[in-house]
């Protein structure tokens, strides 16, 4: 996998991680679909349409958006996004590996992994979504988690 990530172009990424999702290569449908549309739970609505909006994308599979921002905290059979963070982190990693092989040629692999680590950050992440207000979406039933949140913010 390393000896071909430097020859990936975009469009190769996205076609790995629309095979990693079980989204065939036009986006048109899920063939991993086996849940069923409310299976995640929405007692507590997402706001789809707004976090499209600020992602400046629209879902085809509006599922994999609220997996996206569900906790497992916010109800024992729902799906949360831990499956798909895992695989976000992976796809990030990859993504921003390539950048930085590319745009720091004479970095040691050591330099590299650090320039990464700093990059991917969680912190780093969790201002990105402060400044574009995700954070507001995020469906969970943990007192923890909110007060966390909140002193993130302030």
């Amino acid at each position: 996998m390393g000896t071909q990530l430097p020859n990936a172009d975009t469009e190769s990424l996205q076609r790995l991680l629309n095979l990693s999702l079980g989204v065939n290569d036009n986006n048109t449908e899920n063939v991993n679909s086996s849940q069923p549309a409310n299976s995640i739970g929405t007692d507590q609505p997402l706001g789809i349409e707004f976090v499209e909006k600020i992602l400046n994308y629209e879902f085809k599979d509006k599922n994999l958006l609220l997996q996206a921002f569900t906790d497992a905290s916010f109800d024992e059979n729902c799906v949360s996004y831990e499956r798909l963070e895992f695989l976000g982190d992976t796809v990030l990693n990859m993504i921003v590996t390539k950048y930085l092989y590319f745009r720091y040629e004479d970095a040691t692999p050591g330099s590299l992994t650090r320039l990464r680590a700093f990059n991917v950050d969680r912190e780093k992440l969790a201002r990105v979504a402060v400044k574009y207000n995700l954070h507001r979406y995020l469906r969970h039933k943990k007192p923890l988690l909110e007060d966390q949140v909140s002193l993130f913010l302030t």
